[in-house]
């Protein structure tokens, strides 16, 4: 082969390898890599022991490192290329081959954290590994302290529970003074249930020197709001400053003007003052009680005859104790003088002391209004016409009332009124009484047409001319009906009576009993003392009463028709005594019995101890068999007076009588198993 030849050979070759080499370097040629394991080294990775990473060839491993390992007991040091951890492993090494790296480990350290809570409760010391952050115990307690917080040296440069703990320390507890706040209502215990009152804010305790805010509180009743009138510390009159920094124990109280005036005018009152306030308005306001209220002076009545009290004053179930008057004005009492218009419910007075006046009561002087459901309770003396429990003198309507004070007057006095005209109804009294004139346990006088029904006296009366436990003197058309009388009379005088002293003038005594114990003079009755041209119907007697002269069951002296009544008390007389009438003058004892025991020292009779021309009709006894029907008998008619054996039933007497009481409208009714009351009466 010539030169020529093996040159062009070459060429061709060369051009080849060329071609080759160009279209080699289109193929992708694959990316080399390290594959770098991580070993725990005695740690783990949640029970995994090792962690392979693979990452190219020549480049850093810490973008994509583990999360470090745990060991328990130990701290982690860090990554390192022999497995006793003395070589630690260079961050920006490149890395040209596979490659194991292992973890460093140290032994923890532990410290004791200790507590001193300077006298406050005891916490027990924290053990904290080396690094570790401390666990914030439970504030410590301390009496009369606030807890502030934990110091390293009790200075009030507060620890950071986010420091990591490397060595022994000990926390002292840093306190501040306590002071406490109690708010309170000035307000009476006694105040109404009705009342709307804010909750009363809780107590607070704070750091001595810092300040509080004002709490918002209110006080209504019914829709109407009492002015707030500030907190006030206890018995001051200076408001509280909220401003101020607090440097002892306090408790502010709240208060509110102590009265407020409804969107119709009336006062709604809680206290004296408030009270007073309505009091100088005079009688032209009606005013409401929303708790009990005390007088510090005396008292200056509301109304009188020239301009009486109109309006209505609702007790609403408070008292007002510590009624004092006195001086000669007319009329004394919490109202002076109630006018047809007004209206006094709901109220009790208590520790009444009036004297003076000729008209006393401790409601009021004299009502011309209406008085329901109040009470009195006191003394009320030296009146000079009429004195009364709750009136002096009643022309209107006193309901449901009540009174339990000891009265004294020279003229007329009662229980409840002293004088009345008008209507008084389901009353109670009880205290003493006693009079020159007329005495009774509910009214002195009930006049010119005054009803007094179902009420009761239960006290004592002690003197007076005409005594009765209802009423002194019912006359001139008034009524006594379905009363009782349980107390006690002891009048050494004429006309005395369980129900009246004296009952005249077509006036009438109904429905009633007696079942006190009565002593007077003479004209002694278990019902009436004298029944002068009045009448009697349908009462009994089963108390004890003894007289100088003459005393009946029913009517010392009657003078007017008895009827359908009934005696099963004692009646003990010196002279002339009767089981119904101690001596009957000219009228009619008709459908009348008598189961008591009757003794006197010259006429004595079952029925009537004399009989002075007048008629008895139907009428029966049992058990004094040595008696009989009349001690003596002036009338022209024989008497129709029977005895019942004593073994004998009561159902023949009972028939006569009720055929006796034909035209009228009470009969009688078995009273089976009562020997003393046999016979009871009932409306037909």
């Amino acid at each position: 082969m010539t030169g020529n030849s093996k040159h062009k050979l070459i060429s061709i070759l060369l051009s080849c390898f060329i071609v080759f080499l160009i279209a080699g370097c289109d193929s992708s040629i694959p990316e080399a890599k390290c594959s770098i394991t991580f070993n725990a080294n005695g740690g783990s990775w949640t029970d995994v022991t090792e962690v392979v990473i693979e990452v190219p060839q020549g480049s850093l491993i810490w973008g994509s490192r583990p999360e470090v390992p745990k060991r328990s007991g130990f701290n982690f040091c860090g990554w390192f290329s022999d497995k006793a951890a003395t070589k630690p492993y260079d961050p920006n090494s490149i890395v040209s081959s596979d490659t194991v790296l292992y973890a460093g480990w140290s032994r923890h350290s532990v410290y004791r954290v200790e507590f001193d809570t300077d006298g406050g409760s005891t916490l027990a010391p924290q053990l904290v590994s080396s690094g570790n952050r401390l666990i914030r115990p439970d504030d410590p307690e301390k009496e009369g302290y606030i807890f502030y917080g934990w110091s390293l040296d009790g200075s009030d440069i507060l620890f950071d529970f986010e420091t990591p703990i490397r060595s022994n320390i000990t926390l002292h507890a840093v306190w501040k003074e306590a002071r406490n706040i109690a708010f309170a209502y000035d307000l009476p215990s006694s105040l109404d249930g009705n009342v709307e009152l804010s909750a009363l804010p809780s107590p607070e305790t704070i750091e001595d020197g810092k300040t509080i805010e004002s709490p918002a509180v209110s006080l209504s009743y019914n829709g109407t709001s009492f002015r707030f009138l500030g907190w006030f510390e206890k018995d001051s009159n200076e408001p509280f400053d909220f401003s101020s920094a607090i440097d002892r124990d306090i408790t502010p109280y709240a208060k509110w003007e102590e009265y407020a005036i409804s969107g119709t005018g009336e006062y709604i009152v809680y206290s004296e003052s408030g009270l007073l306030k309505w009091a100088d308005e005079g009688s032209g306001k009606s005013c409401t009680l929303i708790a009990d209220i005390k007088l510090s002076a005396d008292w200056i009545p509301i109304g009188s005859e020239e301009a009486p009290y109109n309006t209505i004053f609702d007790g609403n179930n408070h008292k007002i104790s510590v009624l004092r008057i006195s001086g000669d004005e007319d009329y004394h009492g919490f109202f002076g003088f109630v006018g047809s218009s007004g209206i006094v419910k709901n109220l009790t007075i208590t520790e009444i002391e009036i004297y003076g006046s000729d008209s006393a009561g401790g409601i009021a002087g004299e009502n011309l209004g209406r008085i329901e459901n109040c009470h009195t309770y006191g003394t009320i003396q030296e009146t000079g016409i009429a004195g009364g429990g709750i009136a002096g003198r009643n022309r209107g309507t006193i309901a449901n009332c009540s009174s339990d004070a000891d009265l004294k007057s020279f003229g007329d006095a009662g229980g409840i009124s002293g004088v009345n005209y008008g209507i008084l109804d389901a009353c109670s009294a009880s205290g003493t009484i006693s009079g020159e004139y007329a005495i009774g346990g509910v009214s002195g006088l009930n006049l010119d047409g005054g009803s007094i029904s179902s009420a009761l006296f239960s006290g004592q009366i002690a003197d007076g001319y005409y005594a009765g436990g209802i009423a002194g003197c019912n006359d001139t058309g008034s009524t006594i009906s379905e009363c009782s009388f349980t107390g006690r009379i002891n009048d050494m005088d004429w006309y005395i009576g369980g129900i009246a002293g004296l009952n005249s003038q077509s006036s009438v005594i109904e429905k009633c009993s007696s079942s006190g114990e009565i002593i007077g003079i003479s004209e002694t009755g278990g019902i009436v003392g004298h029944n002068y041209a009045g009448f009697i119907y349908a009462s009994s007697f089963s108390g004890t009463l003894s007289s100088e002269t003459i005393g009946g069951g029913i009517a010392g002296i009657s003078m007017g028709p008895v009827e359908a009544c009934y005696f099963s008390g004692t009646v003990e007389c010196n002279d002339i005594a009767g089981g119904i009438v101690g001596t009957n003058q000219f009228y009619k004892i008709t459908a009348c019995y008598s189961t008591g025991k009757i003794s006197g020292n010259t006429t004595v009779g079952s029925i009537a101890g004399q009989n002075e021309r007048g008629t008895i009709t139907a009428c029966y006894w049992q058990n004094e068999s040595t008696l009989s029907g009349t001690g003596l008998n002036h009338s022209e008619t024989p008497v129709d007076i029977h005895r019942v054996p004593d073994e004998a039933t009561w159902e023949e007497a009972m028939t006569d009588m009720n055929r006796a009481l034909s035209d009228s409208k009470y009969a009688y009714s078995s009273n089976t198993g009562d020997a003393k009351m046999p016979l009871i009466i009932l409306n037909k």
